[in-house]
């Protein structure tokens, strides 16, 4: 890679270090708050805890593939 392309790839890689760190922080929610029933839809309310607790599972065993949401 040339001195560009590598400054360019170290500012993206920054960006989604940032976004990652913002997410993990909860920082968008506490942000900008969203109504129960955004969050637990009464045609799945459960569907938001899954995922986060499958993204949390993931995470926790290095799958980068692992995601479900049944």
């Amino acid at each position: 890679m040339h001195g560009t392309q590598l400054n360019q790839e170290l500012g993206r890689i920054e960006q989604e270090i940032t976004a990652l760190n913002n997410l993990a922080t909860n920082r968008y929610r506490l942000q900008h708050k969203v109504s129960e029933a955004i969050t637990n839809p009464a045609s799945n309310r459960n569907y938001y805890t899954k995922l986060l607790e499958s993204i949390d599972k993931a995470a926790a065993s290095g799958k980068k593939n692992s995601l479900r949401v049944d």
